[in-house]
């Protein structure tokens, strides 16, 4: 049996505006722009573009929390922080937990 930190991780993550049939259309659309910025974080990462990946991270932080995905808000600014730092733990790390994150994020 999973325990509540390991079952958070695997558990999908909704908008808190999922139930509104109005936001339906507009949730799927952002949804579905994840991939594209999960694969933009990592290959900024990778470059060592860190202002990029503050960017997207900005992005994201604002995105998420209009979407209704404060979550996925929390992480993306974390990594706006760490990315200012210039550390690249914190970097690494906040990266790490942001994409795991929005791998849950659903509609």
């Amino acid at each position: 049996m999973l325990n509540t930190v390991e079952r958070e991780s695997v558990d999908a993550v909704y908008s808190e505006f999922a139930g509104d049939p109005d936001f339906r259309e507009l949730l799927e659309m952002f949804v579905s722009t994840i991939p594209e910025k999960q694969s933009a974080l990592r290959g900024h990462f990778s470059a060592g573009r860190i202002e990029q990946l503050r960017v997207i991270a900005h992005q994201m932080k604002g995105a998420g929390g209009g979407y209704g995905f404060g979550g996925l808000s929390t992480r993306a600014a974390a990594l706006e922080e760490a990315c200012r730092t210039d550390e690249h733990a914190a970097i690494a790390a906040t990266l790490g937990e942001l994409l795991a994150y929005s791998e849950r994020v659903s509609c």
